[in-house]
């Protein structure tokens, strides 16, 4: 792959993780009793990752933004103005955006009313996702880390976000088997 292309398909994937960060959940792990996080806190912070998720995937960026909290701020710098305008850029130039949700943790209270919530995401976009299963292309892995917040409206907010391609050998306990479960004859010929 040549150095152009490698840097093409790094920013698409960059954006692509951008859009998603934080968008899902396909399988939770249970609460841990103890861990400062309710069966119906983790749950709705759960609810809150599906819809940005499915929100993503049908380019939303105004509903997208109504679930960022306003002092939202991500692993490069970007605020939640910024974040807008590079989402908008992405959904313009990339079509197609598809978030596979593998597995996700949310974690303890590390300040009052905020978790962390880890996420493994496959992600792919137009002809990869169309031709995934005939050139035994799954997509790019990806591990989303969150920090969420509850709102003075009692709602969960993005508060933080960064992401990060992950290694099969580093991924959440799970994630391995929902990706199996999901595409069975290209994950065994990958992994």
């Amino acid at each position: 792959m040549t150095s152009r292309r490698r840097r093409f398909r790094d920013k698409v994937i960059a954006g692509i993780a951008a859009v998603a960060a934080g968008f899902g959940i396909l399988v939770v792990s249970a609460a841990v009793p103890g861990c400062g996080v309710t069966m119906d806190d983790e749950a709705r912070i759960l609810e809150l990752v599906e819809r940005l998720r499915a929100l993503a995937e049908n380019r939303d960026t105004a509903a997208i933004m109504e679930l960022i909290h306003e002092d939202y701020e991500d692993f490069q710098g970007r605020n939640r103005d910024k974040a807008r305008s590079f989402i908008e850029d992405h959904f313009r130039r990339y079509r197609g955006i598809v978030i596979h949700l593998l597995k996700a943790e949310v974690g303890e209270e590390v300040e009052a009313e905020i978790r962390e919530v880890r996420i493994d995401v496959l992600l792919s976009s137009g002809i990869a996702e169309t031709l995934r299963r005939a050139v035994r292309f799954a997509g790019e892995t990806y591990r989303i880390e969150l920090t969420v917040v509850r709102d003075v409206r009692d709602e969960w907010r993005i508060l933080g976000a960064s992401w990060r391609p992950v290694a099969s050998d580093d991924m959440l306990p799970g994630s391995l088997e929902t990706l199996n479960e999901l595409f069975p004859d290209v994950i065994r010929n990958i992994f």
